[in-house]
């Protein structure tokens, strides 16, 4: 499967979903169950001594996640708070947990041992971070910093740990794709498991069509608005303006956003190179790229090699994260009543 179909699986129209509809139906099934016995206490849930917020969704690929744990991080330090932030650190080297950053101080010089999306916010926020598969024994590894506030970083389906309020983000420009569950399309499990959700946000744009497929199963769970766009432009460290021009090469899942906003900007977007989600470069992958610019989101900034970061031919896209105030509030109430 090509990169561009991989971030795109099951929003484009494929004979192949329907092949694999039955597959479908059966991991839809699984995913049910597993949710009832957590549900139900027939499997073993544990709280942490925090107040604990979960942030995840329920399709595949980028809706925003990580500018989102980034924006409320951020905004909850700026309230006082102390934060922690713990992922899984997908497609990271090794399985033991990791504490990432103090709050101070980068504690990983390589983002390849704990995950680009973990660095990146660790990089852009002042919060304590920890990944590993085993949430608890990762907050452990944050505890004697003693915080206030713990985000759970791609935690939605993610039941072992008690969540106080758990978001689930949806992308706006794409919705729930043709509807079915992996792997015929790009739901994680059926669109009933929105139930568990206290609040859904909607990211990137705003789209009404989206919840009417979804009408009933929300309940009375809130909806927010999360329009996380760029900033500014970093070469070599210093912000800069807008390139005129350049060739976009990029890892994020939903990089039509991106190329969008970017010819909005009005930059020419001259080539597009695509690789799948989370992909860690190669030198030689730019090699057919030309001598113009290259320009880049800060998580695909993350993955390139180290001898690339610096180019001057490097473009970064800084996204701003700026959280709803009607958001904050909802959760400062529930923090209230913790």
């Amino acid at each position: 499967m090509k990169s561009s179909a991989f971030n795109n699986w099951g929003y484009t129209s494929s004979r192949l979903s329907w092949v694999l509809y039955p597959l479908s139906l059966f991991y839809a099934g699984f995913m049910r169950l597993r949710s009832y016995l957590y549900e139900n206490s027939h499997l073993g849930k544990r709280r942490l001594p925090v107040f604990t917020v979960g942030v995840g969704n329920l399709t595949m690929g980028g809706t925003g996640k990580t500018p989102f744990v980034i924006g409320l991080a951020s905004a909850l330090i700026n309230r006082g708070l102390k934060v922690g932030v713990i992922s899984r650190g997908y497609r990271r080297k090794g399985r033991k947990e990791v504490l990432v950053s103090d709050g101070e101080t980068l504690l990983v010089s390589d983002p390849a041992l704990c995950g680009d999306e973990p660095y990146l916010i660790a990089l852009k926020t002042r919060a304590f971070v920890a990944v590993g598969a085993d949430r608890v024994k990762a907050f452990s590894l944050m505890e004697g910093l003693s915080p206030d506030v713990v985000i759970l970083d791609d935690a939605f389906q993610h039941m072992k740990v008690v969540k106080d309020v758990d978001f689930c983000l949806i992308d706006g420009t794409r919705c729930w794709g043709n509807g079915l569950v992996f792997p015929a399309g790009p739901l994680r499990e059926p669109l009933s498991a929105l139930k568990r959700a206290d609040a859904l946000v909607m990211s990137k744009a705003f789209n009404p069509g989206c919840l009417k497929d979804v009408e009933g199963v929300l309940n009375r769970a809130p909806v927010f608005f999360f329009f996380p766009g760029i900033s500014h432009f970093l070469n070599r460290g210093k912000r800069v303006p807008p390139p005129s021009r350049g060739v976009v090469v990029t890892c994020v899942a939903n990089y039509q956003n991106f190329v969008d906003e970017l010819k909005r900007m009005g930059v020419e977007v001259t080539g597009l190179k695509v690789f799948p989600d989370h992909h860690r470069f190669g030198v030689k992958e730019f090699e057919d790229v030309g001598n113009g610019n290259i320009i880049l989101t800060e998580k695909d900034w993350v993955n390139l090699p180290s001898s690339l970061k610096e180019s001057e031919r490097v473009f970064v896209a800084v996204q701003d994260a700026e959280i709803p105030e009607e958001l904050l509030e909802f959760l400062g109430e529930r923090l209230a009543f913790r």
